[in-house]
């Protein structure tokens, strides 16, 4: 797979410091993606969503962010679980990991881009990412890796439209059907 560096403007979202006499975008990697607005609450990022990092075990998490609320059957391969503390996000947990977070539109994420954006906007802004086509519909999942390819962003697109968006762990992330 080919390695993407993401380059993103540094945007309120992030709370990034900005140099004026600097270029006006920041490489990202994944320790670095996973900055909080303070003023927005939890971001999706290629690496957490708020304090939680994808790669944890269920119980590191609820050591961290409170009890999980299982959502569905709890297959130890894989199912999905909500922390009341994190609100807007459901997380895929396999084999006890942490693996993914599917998030309402709502949810900010590090990105800049957002649930109903334009996926032509998303493509110019992120010209180096994976474009395929979506499995079930007329549409395409734009993919965003983190620097060493171990993460993503994934962005589901419909009528020129992003629909919905996940980050995670690889391939936990790609994962067109969830647990299925």
């Amino acid at each position: 797979m080919r390695k993407i560096i993401l380059l993103l403007c540094c945007l309120p979202l992030l709370a990034c410091s900005r140099n004026p006499e600097a270029d006006d975008t920041k490489s990202v990697s994944a320790e670095s993606a996973s900055t909080q607005s303070t003023n927005t609450g939890p971001v999706l990022s290629w690496d957490a969503y708020g304090a939680l990092h994808f790669g944890v075990t269920l119980a590191e998490a609820e050591k961290l962010v409170g009890k999980a609320e299982p959502m569905g059957p709890t297959e130890p391969a894989c199912h999905y679980v909500r922390f009341a503390s994190l609100p807007g996000a459901l997380f895929m947990v396999e084999n006890s990991i942490i693996t993914r977070a599917d998030v309402e539109p709502a949810v900010p994420n590090a990105t800049g881009i957002a649930v109903g954006g334009s996926f032509a906007d998303a493509k110019a802004k992120y010209p180096a990412a994976i474009v395929e086509p979506h499995k079930y519909v007329d549409g395409h999942y734009l993919i965003l890796k983190n620097a060493d390819g171990s993460m993503a962003v994934v962005m589901e697109e419909t009528g020129g439209k992003i629909t919905e968006i996940r980050a995670g762990l690889l391939p936990a992330a790609r994962y067109v059907e969830g647990c299925s």
